[in-house]
């Protein structure tokens, strides 16, 4: 093999680590989230293990689906975003089938982001 090739290779697997360690954090952070915001909810501990386990399921095997390099893209970005927060609302929807659990989660997990999302100070 060239050392041309070899280099080749060597980029695209670390393309791929990049992208790996990016989907893997963005899926922690929301797994957090919705964590705090079960607990802020009222969730037993039981029923908030229970909807960890299946959004991280969840979110795995769509981390699989994720375009490449889609970090350096808006568009794809939004996208692979967009996939994975209609990804926990099917997955909660199907873990907690008591509409007003799942509204009082919602609700949690909307004031939890604004709190993550907002600069100190403000």
């Amino acid at each position: 093999m060239s050392l041309a090739r070899l280099a080749t290779r060597l980029a695209r697997v670390e393309a791929q680590a990049y992208q790996l360690v990016w989907y893997a954090d963005e899926l922690e952070a929301m797994l957090g989230y919705v964590a705090t915001a079960g607990g802020q909810a009222g969730l037993a501990l039981d029923v908030r293990q229970a909807l960890d386990a299946a959004l991280r399921h969840a979110g795995e095997a769509l981390g699989q689906q994720c375009p490449r390099r889609y970090r350096d893209d808006a568009a794809a970005r939004e996208t692979v975003m967009g996939q994975m927060v209609d990804t926990m609302q099917a997955t909660i929807a199907a873990q907690l089938p008591d509409p007003q659990t799942r509204a009082r989660l919602h609700d949690e997990i909307r004031a939890v982001l604004a709190a993550a999302c907002t600069p100190p100070g403000d």
